[in-house]
């Protein structure tokens, strides 16, 4: 009676050691695993953050780059770099692995457009700075950044570049007007031409006229 007793105990005292030993790996589970949903959303939530710039031919972009604030404690990030389009190589990066911190890396233009663009990795969020020269410095950029924590997280700017500022052009019996139409005599015919280039269409204005005296206005 005794030994099935001693039986008894000791079958529930497993059973009792068993529940409590999938009572700590569900919270350990737990533990591990809600930091690690919160890691991989903060990730999802930058990467898939729709970014969009629109800048005229001339003038120079702004294109930010969140993926480069730290999303944890006692981070830094490593390296940054920026690609454009389907290019496998980026054309300008940061390389602070051998420094204390990004703002005290290498910056390095690897490419034409490299070397018009300027990163600013002092900004929250940071900013690459492109000179836009054409519409064909528009596309997807994308700028990768290699933390010493985290994963590598990525932010993606879509860059449109406007059709160029129509540009107006005066011609005075043919020639070009660089300055001031003139001189005419009062009550002589004004001819002057304008001419408006530079969208998708070309429009063309014609206008005559009389010289008049500005006290017969």
């Amino acid at each position: 009676m005794s030994s099935i007793r001693l039986c008894i105990i000791e079958h529930s005292a497993i059973l009792v050691l068993l529940v409590f030993r999938r009572k700590i790996l569900s919270l350990l589970r737990r533990r591990l695993f809600l930091p690690f949903i919160l890691t991989l959303w903060l990730i999802k939530t930058v990467k898939d953050e729709a970014l969009q710039v629109e800048v005229c031919p001339g003038s120079t972009a702004a294109l930010p780059c969140p993926a480069l604030t730290p999303i944890q404690a006692n981070d830094h990030a490593l390296a940054a770099f920026w690609y454009k389009d389907d290019q496998v190589t980026p054309f300008y990066m940061v390389d602070a692995r051998t420094s204390l911190s990004i703002e005290l890396g290498k910056h390095r233009q690897l490419s034409h457009l490299g070397n018009r663009s300027m990163f600013n990795v002092s900004l929250n969020p940071a900013i690459l700075y492109v000179d836009v020269e054409t519409k064909e410095d528009a596309g997807t950029y994308v700028c990768r950044v290699d933390s010493y924590r985290s994963l590598t997280r990525t932010s993606t700017v879509t860059l449109i570049v406007l059709s160029p500022t129509p540009k107006l052009l005066i011609y005075e019996e043919g020639t070009l007007l660089r300055d001031i139409a003139g001189p005419y005599k009062e009550g002589s015919d004004l001819e002057l031409t304008c001419e408006l280039t530079g969208g998708k269409n070309c429009l063309i204005l014609k206008g005559r006229n009389k010289i008049y005296h500005s006290a017969d206005k």
